[in-house]
């Protein structure tokens, strides 16, 4: 038993009515793929079975073909069995969706993918190209026409989300696609039904993330490589910074798969590609990089705060050129200085009696750290920080922001995040745990409350963890909650 030849999928593509994973979609006709587990503990597609036959379905698609026979009983319903269920499903998917876009560039990590995916879907549109991007920030569509906007649910939504919609961005005429690509995503094979259409990859800043999924970090890396291993088209771009964890893992294969290796240097080194040589802040909060491309120097400006913010760009950069030549990057590097702010990424709010306050996606260790860090050249006296942990998430980084926000802010308020179906006072006492100067705040708004009451001239205050979103879960329920609202609404009620 295998996973099914392209033939078949071709075949089963076009002969049943719909083909789903989620047993409530299941309709006359349609044919049903039981997803095993993804994780210990996972929902397991066999124990849906019976329903999908109920609703209709003709065929089952399972790596358990026993157990489907048993469920379906004397049912005339085929039983398609594969080792890989959960790949299957996205080729199915796509071969049933259609044409996709010709140039589509994946960046994974655990950072910066969605900064990345903007930044390349700009710098593609100011080329005169019709671009979109997907990820956390929802599919965004720039072209001729006004800029579009489509909200997501995941950060690499679910196939039987995504081709049907990648195919629509086809028809469209949009045939260059920025898209962030998750571990869970890449874990799950979401993507491997746009193999032939991946012609760039690139690795964000990678730190600790998603140990509730993947369990050790060897996995969770891993998982990420499958961007490289798997997905990237052979002759493709592999894009990654020299200081990465993986760097060496992803030079390797880059020999193996004959990729077009792409690595950048924060040391000059004659083995990279790009070296950036400094990064010069601006007035004006932007920042001038001086870089060498393959032995020339260049400079460009761009308008955001923050070193990793310059690194953001030249791996957006470079993902969105074909070559390596000088003419090609000549022609997008006048754009980074048109670059748009983040939302949510160091993304400033407001001024309130002399003091800044910022908002920041930062939910790890190594972002919280990154945030503060690029702050604290701005901070002529305090540095506030107003951050929490998500619930039912990796329990392990709660101890690690604590130390961290200790060590680089000067007063810190602990609140919560998306405290899911934990106990909220735990989580946070998890992180004040490991933060003797932390004082605690039972919800969030008014932990912002009290940093815009404390702030005052010279002051700069982060308020880490949500960044762009507009809702807090609390148990099952999302509420509205938007920082940077927040923000805007408490200091109004200070000035009163």
């Amino acid at each position: 038993m295998t996973e099914l030849a392209p033939k078949s999928i071709e075949q089963l593509a076009a002969s049943h009515a719909g083909i789903t994973a989620d047993s409530r979609r299941v309709a006359g006709g349609w044919l049903f793929v039981a997803l095993p587990p993804s994780f210990s503990g996972g929902q397991d597609g066999r124990d849906y079975i019976g329903a999908a036959i109920e609703n209709g379905a003709t065929a089952i698609l399972t790596d358990d073909g026993a157990v489907a026979k048993k469920i379906s009983g004397d049912k005339n319903i085929a039983i398609i069995t594969s080792d890989n269920p959960r790949r299957d499903l996205s080729l199915l998917l796509s071969a049933r969706a259609g044409a996709m876009p010709r140039n589509i560039a994946l960046v994974t990590g655990t950072n910066g993918k969605s900064s990345i995916v903007q930044m390349a879907r700009e710098l593609w549109a100011r080329g005169n190209l019709s671009a979109a991007s997907i990820g956390t920030l929802g599919i965004v569509r720039e072209g001729a026409a006004a800029k579009s906007t489509t909200t997501l649910s995941h950060t690499t939504p679910d196939p039987e989300w995504l081709y049907p919609a990648l195919a629509a961005l086809h028809r469209d005429k949009v045939d260059h696609v920025a898209m962030e690509a998750s571990s869970h995503g890449l874990h799950q094979y979401r993507l491997d039904g746009i193999i032939g259409q991946v012609v760039a990859g690139a690795m964000a800043e990678l730190s600790q993330d998603h140990l509730d999924y993947h369990q050790t970090l060897d996995h969770y890396y891993q998982s990420k490589l499958r961007l490289f291993t798997d997905i990237l088209s052979i002759g493709g771009r592999a894009i990654f910074w020299q200081h990465c964890a993986v760097a060496e893992k992803i030079s390797a294969i880059c020999d193996q798969r004959q990729l077009t290796k792409i690595m950048m240097s924060r040391k000059k080194n004659s083995a990279a590609t790009l070296f950036l040589s400094r990064v010069t802040p601006t007035d004006n909060a932007g920042q001038v990089m001086d870089f060498q491309f393959m032995g020339k120097n260049y400079q460009a400006r761009i308008p955001l705060t923050g070193h990793f913010q310059a690194e953001n760009a030249l791996t957006a950069l470079m993902m969105v050129m074909k070559d390596n030549s000088a003419g090609e990057l000549q022609k997008y590097l006048p754009h980074l200085a048109t670059l748009s702010p983040i939302r949510g990424r160091i993304e400033k709010i407001a001024e309130h009696r002399g003091a800044h306050f910022f908002v920041d996606y930062a939910h790890t260790d190594a972002a919280l750290a990154t945030a503060l860090q690029t702050l604290r050249p701005f901070t002529k006296r305090n540095l506030i920080v107003v951050f929490g942990c998500g619930g039912n998430r990796d329990a392990t980084k709660r101890p690690k922001m604590g130390r961290v926000a200790n060590e680089l802010a000067d007063k810190i308020i602990v609140t919560d995040d998306n405290p899911r179906g934990e106990v909220a006072s735990k989580i946070r006492a998890a992180i004040l745990a490991a933060c003797e100067n932390g004082i605690e705040a039972e919800n969030r708004r008014q932990a912002i409350a009290m940093a815009v009451a404390m702030a005052d001239k010279g002051d700069v205050v982060l308020v880490a963890g949500k960044g762009h979103e507009t809702g807090q879960i609390i148990g099952d329920k999302t509420l509205p909650f938007d920082d940077a609202e927040v923000i805007r609404e408490e200091i109004k009620n200070d000035r009163k």
